[in-house]
């Protein structure tokens, strides 16, 4: 049995992995830890 991801699953393991080494810089995180983020979507309850 394999227990592996699938080609498909390592494909967009990959995309979100690069678009959050380019969009979720350690400045942006910190700015949003602060609150100061205002044009990053709330968190949906």
């Amino acid at each position: 049995m394999y227990f592996g991801l699938s080609e498909e699953q390592q494909s967009f393991q990959e995309i979100i992995l690069k678009f959050l080494e380019d969009e979720a810089t350690i400045d942006k995180i910190k700015l949003f830890n602060k609150g100061d983020l205002p044009d990053f979507p709330g968190a949906h309850t």
